[in-house]
């Protein structure tokens, strides 16, 4: 008796080969009921006009039909944040929808062959577009695409046809993060779909059909993988909002944005046995069908997929009777809109629960199609700190009211210096009932609940002061001005933020226009946004938003996969390029994989014109890359893994998170005593908008240059660069971290200049200066500093100077910061200058062993094992082997 495959398909629908209306053609049986041993075979569609070649160019007008062709270039088709469609992908297209298809390398690290629906657009609204990606998958194997070609491109009247077919590979994202490591081993089948576009369908059927090549019946997850995109949320029935978790059984799926939505439909669909979200929360995996599969028979699966209007209710009308059928009635709406707020889209769940739709509610709303019973909305589109639901009852024998948040719209601006017009951005905490924070443009009113009482609060950066505004009784609109004026000069300086992270991010959700505005509220001069291994089109952003000359660009990626993050500088956004970061992973063969090394992927970095390398919390953290390969303090050698110690990088993050700053200086001072000038950074790593930017920053010397990519990289790669996490440390007006300075063969000691300069809000408790890696002078503050002081220290400290050395000064506070990067603690260092003693060139020290590089002590971020001279326990070489779930935590 042959075994069975508990498939779960979709019902037929017809495709007439003459332009029928597929719309009207009645669900057909299940196409894979067992009879017996058997199954009712999805039938493969013939070749038809087109096949094999470039098809119906997409960018020629048309008015009937459907078609399928290449796009060529010119002009993009589709628009929208998450639009990549390029040239040589293919576009499907009728009256009603246009799709396109990838045909080359993806254009993101997910997965390593293309064939995927990249963008979905309404045909008679072409813009918008909010998704990542969907296509056929294989639970968490990709179904690979090797051959991309028209099958039938539509001018005989019929349905467009593209025909994709490939083989299961293990996900592009887990080979290039975890290396050899398989957490879901090959299942050896072929793979085939076709994406079939009927002339007048609202819909695009995708068919998929498995045979088996090796010789064991593997167990079958067949349906597709997603990213839904940042700007999308999950929706499922019929759980509702957010992902519903392993082994779920699903009616449809939705993904579904603030003016675009994205269904998908395929009979009984279900999650995988493994949470997708466990990889991320932006990926999605859906299953039609599973099982085991034999060698006598094939499997077949068929979805629709569809766009609607950012509300699921607009997908139903799509799919029409692809979706679960459920009783219906028209219920008439009422609502009102206060000053400030146009409507917003609601989620409708039963009282059990169980979801219902996602609406939209505006003044141009009259009726709504929703299930008799008791119903409860609530505002997915409220306002910041505010919430809004009720509860109804349909049909009520009366219109549903659905009231309105009763918000004011209050105008917050920052006027710096005395400036005629506001600064493009505000950073706005507002205190009270509800808190938050904002970062507002002066064109973007805030609304706040009627009646509201608390305070305001306006910064613009750490070297600005604050104004603080109460508010009482908030009952009509209101303008609020902060007149902020400079604490601290930093003239000659710019001050950046170079490593955070937006919606390209699978591990952030933040906007990339929320990630300019928190940039500019935050006084920096440039922002290097650090995405993971992709690069977001930050020029067209800034573009958009009027803001282009607002602030520098200095683009960047993070390379990251789990042994430890490098971060590259300048990469350039190209529309055409894959994903603008060098894959962390290599395709060698019909199912060979293999993670590239770290000078692999930074030897391309450079080919591709970055000029500055820098590794990223490479201690005691899960992607730590000295920890990785064992890095030696002693020989400044990696003793395990030797090909992902990199053998050049210009610049390393001291400080990302404070608890292995110890481990990372020690670090540090080891490359200066072995002559190798590695320039150290403070960065904030945000991923949220919760998290600041800014805190910590970057302040690069130009030296009287304008801001430029260039004159950032200079001032990188010379080591001009002080840190401040609100702590502003120099050595004066007269001396540049990574000055040469001559002195006498004689001299004996050297007059340091020190300056330490601080927000209003915080002072500097002690400082610390190190001479070739060991600390010399151990300054106490407290009797001698104030909050509201913004000079805490400018004097000569005289060092000790026996031969030529690196200087550097550490200063911190004793307390956390209540303003503006509130309950993060002061600090500050700079990169040091040189002392060349005789004047015959400067000569690296040299380490002979630990003693000439002790791990700092005294320094209250560091734990107490660091400051007891024991090495730091985390090993992630060890943590992969046992754990490596763990460890997909910081993909």
């Amino acid at each position: 008796m042959k075994r069975t495959l508990a498939l779960s398909a979709i019902a037929l629908l017809a495709l007439a080969a003459c332009g029928d209306d597929a719309k009207d053609n009645p669900p057909q049986e299940d196409a894979s009921v067992v009879e017996g041993d058997e199954f009712l075979p999805i039938e493969r569609s013939e070749a038809g006009p087109g096949a094999g070649t470039d098809g119906v160019d997409p960018s020629t007008p048309f008015s009937s039909g459907a078609r399928v062709g290449r796009f060529r270039g010119g002009e993009p088709i589709i628009t929208g944040p998450e639009a990549r469609c390029r040239p040589g992908d293919f576009i499907l297209q009728n009256p009603h929808i246009t799709a396109c298809i990838t045909d080359g390398a993806p254009a993101d690290q997910m997965q390593f062959t293309a064939g995927r629906i990249v963008d979905l657009v309404p045909t008679d609204d072409p813009t918008g577009d909010t998704l990542d990606f969907i296509g056929p998958g294989l639970g968490l194997l990709e179904a690979s695409t090797d051959e991309l070609a028209i099958l039938r491109d539509g001018s005989d009247g019929g349905p467009a046809i593209l025909r994709a077919t490939g083989v299961d590979l293990p996900l592009k994202l887990l080979v290039g993060s975890l290396g050899s490591i398989q957490l879901t081993p090959p299942i050896l089948v072929r793979v085939e779909t076709e994406f079939r576009l009927a002339p007048d369908a609202e819909y695009l059927e995708i068919v998929t059909w498995v045979n088996l090549e090796g010789q064991r019946a593997p167990n079958l997850l067949l349906g597709d993988l997603a990213f839904p995109g940042d700007l999308n949320v999950i929706y499922t029935w019929p759980k509702g909002v957010g992902s519903p978790g392993a082994n779920a059984e699903m009616d449809a799926v939705a993904f579904v944005g603030q003016t675009r939505s994205y269904g998908l439909v395929g009979g009984a669909l279900t999650t995988p046995p493994l949470d997708p979200s466990l990889l991320s929360d932006s990926i999605f995996a859906v299953v039609s069908l599973r099982g085991k599969l034999g060698s006598e028979y094939e499997a077949a699966s068929r979805r629709y997929v569809t766009v609607g209007d950012g509300t699921t209710a607009s997908l139903r009308k799509r799919f029409g009777a692809l979706f679960p059928t459920e009783e219906r009635v028209t219920v008439a709406v009422e609502s009102t809109f206060p000053t400030g707020f146009t409507g917003g889209r609601w989620a409708i769940s039963r009282a059990d629960g169980t979801a219902v739709d996602i609406v939209r509610v505006d003044p141009e709303t009259t009726a709504l199609d929703l299930p008799p019973g008791e119903l409860h909305a609530e505002l997915i589109d409220a306002p910041q700190g505010v919430s809004l639901a009720f509860d109804f009852t349909v049909p009520s024998g009366s219109p549903v009211v659905f009231p309105a948040p009763d918000v004011v719209p209050v105008t917050a601006r920052c006027f710096l210096d005395g400036a005629a017009e506001p600064a493009p951005a505000c950073r706005v905490e507002v205190i009270g009932t509800p808190s938050f924070i904002a970062f507002q443009r002066a064109t973007e009113p805030l609304l706040l609940p009627r009646g509201f009482s608390g305070t305001l609060r306006l910064s613009h950066a750490e070297t600005y002061t604050y104004e603080e505004h109460p508010v009482a009784d908030l009952q009509s609109s209101a303008t609020v001005d902060g007149a902020l004026s400079r604490l601290v000069d930093t003239s000659g300086w710019a001050a950046g933020d170079m490593h955070q992270h937006a919606m390209r991010s699978a591990d952030s959700t933040v906007p990339s226009e929320a990630r300019v505005l928190a940039n500019l509220a935050a006084g920096l001069d440039f922002f290097a946004p650090t995405d993971h291994d992709i690069v977001e089109d930050y020029p067209r952003v800034l573009e958009e938003m009027g803001l282009a000359e607002a602030i520098h660009l200095f683009q960047g990626a993070e390379i990251s996969p789990v042994r430890g993050h490098i971060n590259i500088f300048p990469v350039s956004y190209t529309h055409g390029h894959a994903s603008g970061a060098p894959a962390l992973a290599v395709r060698e063969g019909l199912r060979s994989t293999r993670q590239r090394n770290t000078n692999e992927l930074l030897a391309e970095a450079r080919d591709q014109g970055a000029q500055i390398t820098q590794i990223n919390h490479a201690r005691s953290e899960t992607s730590s890359l000295f920890d990785w390969v064992k890095l030696d303090p002693v020989t400044g050698q990696a003793q395990r893994n030797h090909a992902d110690m990199p053998e050049q990088f210009e610049s390393m993050e001291i400080f990302n998170a404070p608890k292995a700053v110890c481990a990372l200086l020690r670090d540090w001072f080891s490359f200066h005593r072995r002559g190798i000038h590695i320039t150290g950074v403070g960065n904030s790593d945000t991923h949220a908008l919760g998290a600041p930017s800014g805190w910590p920053r970057n302040y690069v010397h130009l030296q009287g240059e304008p801001l430029t990519d260039d004159t950032l990289v200079k001032g990188l790669r010379e080591g001009r660069v002080s840190v401040s996490g609100g702590l502003i440390v120099d050595f004066g007006d007269e001396l540049l971290p990574g000055d040469v300075v001559d002195l006498p063969a004689d001299a004996g000691s050297f007059e340091l200049p020190i300056r330490i300069r601080s927000t209003e809000w915080t002072k500097a408790d002690e400082l610390i200066v190190f001479v070739n890696g060991h600390e010399v002078e151990r300054i106490d503050l407290r009797e001698l500093t104030e909050p509201g002081d913004t000079l805490d220290f400018d004097e000569i400290v005289t060092i000790p100077v026996e031969r030529d050395a690196f200087v550097v000064v550490f200063a911190y506070s004793d307390t956390t910061m209540n303003v503006v990067t509130p309950g993060k603690r002061a600090f500050g260092f700079v990169n040091p200058v040189f002392l060349d003693v005789g004047g015959d060139g400067w000569t690296a020290p040299g380490v002979s062993s630990l003693a000439d590089v002790p791990l700092p002590v005294g320094i209250p971020f560091c734990p107490a094992e660091a400051s007891s001279g024991r090495s730091l326990p985390f090993d992630p070489v060890e943590a992969l082997a046992l754990d490596p779930w763990s460890m997909l935590d910081h993909l």
